[in-house]
């Protein structure tokens, strides 16, 4: 249910909002009642919150069964445009189109298979391509033929940015690198000792939340150990 429809603040001082269906008349009130409307505590956007969880009732979550699942631990989920929803897991990847649900795992002996089991993250770009992060590499999910191209990297990937024709993955210990989605082609940058242009430190973290970022013919890279610029049309 859709409890509100927007939330708008001013020099942080009150909060207007705007309530939709949802709502019973007596629920109403008393949500209008918790609103807070001037910031006499620095704490208020908890309050704030506590109050719409408190609206909540537990018959509006309701537990989704999905057979034949590769591992109830699921770790990533994405929808793609064609209506099939994806469900990475510590054991596999699930493809699930509201009946069945098909399964794919690594195979180190078919390298058209899943590089790895465990699905960290699960990315759908503009042309309903499929990419999977887990903890060999990047996999482009070939829909025409049912299997996987496999980007790998040495170290699990940790970041992904879209822009584009491009995909750009940090890594936790061996740089990032760039995918080409039109060609396949993948650049990599690290840090090396001798060169002294390249990027400061190979490493990345998961305490970071946002460290690259594209900005025209460049990508600013943030990594544990300094700020780098790469430029890309050199």
């Amino acid at each position: 249910k859709e409890i509100l429809s927007s939330i708008s603040s001013e020099n942080f001082s009150y909060l207007e909002l705007s309530l939709v269906k949802g709502l019973s008349q007596d629920q109403h009130k008393n949500f209008k009642a918790l609103v807070l409307t001037k910031q006499t505590n620095k704490h208020w956007s908890l309050f704030f919150f506590l109050a719409i969880c408190s609206l909540l009732r537990a018959e509006d979550f309701k537990r989704k069964t999905i057979d034949n699942i590769t591992s109830n631990r699921i770790l990533s989920i994405a929808r793609d445009s064609t209506g099939y929803v994806w469900l990475g897991t510590d054991e596999g990847l699930n493809k699930y189109d509201g009946l069945k649900t098909t399964n794919y795992r690594s195979n180190i002996f078919d390298v058209s298979t899943l590089s790895s089991n465990r699905i960290w993250d699960i990315f759908v770009d503009r042309d309903n391509r499929v990419w999977i992060l887990n903890d060999r590499g990047v996999d482009l999910y070939n829909r025409k033929e049912n299997k996987f191209i496999r980007f790998p990297s040495k170290s699990r990937p940790l970041h992904l940015l879209n822009k584009k024709d491009s995909l750009f993955v940090t890594t936790r210990q061996h740089g990032l690198f760039v995918i080409d989605k039109n060609t396949a082609e993948k650049t990599s940058f690290s840090f090396d000792p001798l060169d002294p242009m390249s990027i400061s430190s190979s490493r990345f973290s998961t305490e970071q939340k946002t460290p690259i970022t594209k900005d025209n013919g460049s990508i600013w890279v943030g990594t544990t150990n300094g700020l780098n610029i790469i430029n890309l049309q050199t």
